[in-house]
């Protein structure tokens, strides 16, 4: 079944995009942002761009808005407990440091701290770092794995036929640029 056959379930009530099964609940839509460059005119040899902005509700049923908000909790505090993780690692790490290794680190710094202060810091922060990335990776796992086999994650909703449509509009899926 293609794109454009799925957008209506029986009886005329829109399909739910993501697990092309259920009808949508327009209170579970998914917003896509999109936005657009308006050229405005110049300044000498910068360019002045403002941006178009809106969103495209993508028909969702409330057991896939579900699946998608269970996915992200997931995707959230696998980072999060990663990072915390890593950090408590970390002063594991210094708290077993016998202190004629920890001197490797000037007594002259740029903040003034002493040796000791500054490699605390450095093993929360390094902890912090790896186990939160470790963290993140496996939480992408485990979210990819959390969703029902009929269910597409949310990175399919710019392959709504009302997305593309913008984008042939001269839209681009996502937020505006900053600046």
């Amino acid at each position: 079944m293609t794109a454009s056959q799925q957008a209506h379930h029986r009886d005329g009530i829109a399909a739910c995009f993501f697990c092309q099964q259920r009808p949508a609940d327009p209170s579970a839509a998914y917003p896509v942002p999109m936005h657009r460059g308006l050229r405005r005119g110049s300044t000498g040899p910068l360019q002045q761009v403002s941006y178009q902005s809106g969103s495209v509700p993508v028909p969702r049923c409330a057991a896939c808005r579900g699946a998608h908000d269970r996915e992200e909790s997931i995707r959230r505090y696998g980072k999060l407990a990663g990072a915390v993780v890593g950090a408590a690692l970390g002063l594991v790490i210094y708290t077993v440091i016998p202190e004629h290794q920890a001197t490797g680190i000037s007594q002259a710094t740029w903040f003034e701290m002493d040796k000791n202060s500054l490699t605390l810091m450095l093993c929360l922060a390094i902890g912090a770092l790896v186990l939160g990335l470790i963290g993140e990776v496996v939480a992408q796992i485990v979210a990819a794995r959390s969703l029902p086999a009929e269910t597409q994650p949310t990175e399919h909703a710019p392959g709504h036929p009302d997305v593309r449509a913008m984008q042939d509009q001269g839209w681009y899926p996502g937020d505006k640029p900053s600046g």
